[in-house]
């Protein structure tokens, strides 16, 4: 492992491409922990987060690691949070260990990591976060600073409206607040340590003869940010070039479930000795279960590949102010609709936040005889059980059809990576590589088997073609896999041109394209 000492021009670059990727990035995930922080600020009390982190024991670290798997944040954004729970009194042990699941394992992890990672990688992030919540709420439950409520009386928001506006209020107060400082944190100490990373280092600390790079890529994604989209997509594309799934696995542990704001609170909250003690345990338990991962997953057979998903932990290719322009379009490049949106959002609550911090506006209270008289009001009156369940039924039904959206791609997308497996596989077949083709062959088949499905949930519902050359396609597959694991690889390579009309004739089936 080698780092550069970076020039004035490189860590600028450095600094403004991390800034606007952690904008984009991250903008979603920590809007959503404003608006959680926003509703426990105006209308929590210490009574009902007591309720909902009941239990001690096993049952308390079980009930804290599921309510942050509900909360769609990341490094960032769980830091709000985590100072109004504290606020409220949560203890030591479920506020940790509820700081460091939500990143981990929420519904954004859940989905990217279903769609995008194979189920014995997607098991294994999970049980890593759980390992490593076991360990985080052993170790702070020996800390004697459980935190106090404070008695803070929150505004009387009688009706929905006011509610409504006492919670906007809230998120741009909070928004322009510590928030703003923990994002600067992060942005800062990333961009510093990223300058001294040479590109293409974590691609080196990834490759399977290395056997310190559990250890290395713990020291340097440590203090740097990584969004819960884009690790799971990281650990993705290892997997895709068979580079090191447990070095990966370290990256993603301390790239997401903790951020430079995350140490920066830990220290002023419970104060260095503490936080030493629990970092170097939770450092060696997710660092132990790197390393014990590689007895459980399968060894590549393939040859390493390159892959630039890690760019975004180094400095850029090209860190000059004439490439400034290029740098930053390319760390942009992997976002999506959902991170671009959160960052219009996030623009305009933070220029709400500065214009209420400057008129100084306030929460807005309701008189209760008032309200008692008020029966016109829609947003008065109490909302009935059968509603809010119909509410819950739908937003379970949008959650099912994300998945799928997500799990079963376009055919556009499918095919896309059906070629990149079929080339795969047809040189494993000629170059008599048995396992590496049995991996490419057994995904283009799984791929394949998306096809009906991911254009009839788009509304373009599989012809009689489509579904003929969809099963023609599947069945050659499973005869070269046949062929394969007997060792036939003489037939195998004289079927491949077959094999590749027939992903041929089903791409024109469901691109309709032309001979």
């Amino acid at each position: 492992m080698t780092l550069d000492l970076p020039t004035i021009e490189m860590f600028v670059v450095t600094l403004v491409v991390g800034a606007a990727r952690t904008i984009v990035e991250g903008s979603a995930t920590i809007l959503a922990g404003i608006v959680t922080a926003a509703y426990l600020r105006t209308l929590a009390t210490p009574e009902k987060v007591a309720v909902i982190f009941r239990g001690e024991g096993p049952q308390g670290l079980l009930r804290a690691t599921l309510v942050g798997m509900a909360l769609p944040v990341c490094a960032i954004g769980v830091l709000p949070v985590l100072r109004e729970l504290r606020r409220l009194g949560l203890p030591t042990s479920k506020l940790l260990t509820f700081g460091l699941a939500a990143p981990l394992l929420n519904p954004i992890t859940l989905v990217y990591g279903l769609s995008v990672l194979s189920f014995s990688n997607f098991l294994l992030v999970v049980a890593a976060t759980v390992v490593v919540s076991i360990t985080v709420c052993d170790v702070s439950s020996r800390f004697a600073v459980d935190p106090q409520p404070t008695s803070e009386p929150l505004p009387r928001g009688l009706t929905g409206g006011t509610r409504l506006w006492n919670l906007f209020i809230a998120s741009g107060r909070i928004a322009t607040g510590w928030t703003a400082t923990d994002f600067a944190i992060v942005v800062l100490v990333s961009a510093v340590t990223a300058s001294f990373l040479p590109p293409g280092l974590f691609e080196e600390l990834c490759s399977r003869s290395n056997r310190l790079g559990p250890i290395e890529a713990t020291a340097l994604a440590l203090p740097q940010y990584v969004s819960p989209a884009t690790g799971v997509m990281q650990l993705s594309s290892l997997s895709k070039v068979n580079l090191s799934i447990p070095t990966g696995l370290a990256v993603y542990v301390f790239g997401v479930g903790f951020s430079a704001g995350t140490i920066v609170w830990l220290v002023k909250w419970f104060g260095p000795r503490r936080v030493t003690a629990l970092g170097l345990a939770t450092i060696l338990v997710a660092v132990a279960a790197s390393y014990g991962s590689q007895s459980l997953l399968p060894v590549p057979v393939a040859q390493e590949e390159e892959t630039h998903g890690l760019d975004a932990l180094t400095r850029p290719h090209h860190a000059s102010f004439g490439s400034l322009g290029h740098a930053v379009s390319y760390g942009l490049s992997y976002t999506d609709p959902m991170m671009r949106g959160g960052a219009v959002l996030l623009a305009l609550l933070l220029t709400s936040g500065v214009v209420f911090r400057l008129l100084k506006v306030r929460f807005r209270d309701d008189d209760p005889e008032k309200v008692a008289t008020d029966t016109d009001s829609r947003m008065s009156r109490a909302v009935p059980a059968s509603q809010i369940g119909a509410v819950a039924v739908c937003g379970m039904a949008l959650f099912v059809c994300l998945v799928s959206y997500i799990y079963f791609p376009g055919p556009k997308e499918s095919m896309e990576e059906m070629r990149t497996l079929q080339a795969d596989a047809i040189v494993a077949i000629r170059t008599g590589k048995t396992g590496w083709a049995l991996e490419q062959l057994a995904a283009w088949d799984q791929t394949a088997a998306k096809l009906p499905v991911g254009a009839a949930i788009r509304f373009s519902f599989p012809t009689a073609e489509q579904r003929s050359a969809t099963r023609a396609l599947r069945t050659q597959l499973l005869w070269m896999q046949d062929r394969v694991r007997d060792g036939d690889m003489i037939a195998a390579t004289q079927q491949s041109g077959d094999l590749m009309n027939l992903q041929l004739a089903a791409q024109r089936a469901y691109l309709r394209e032309r001979p």
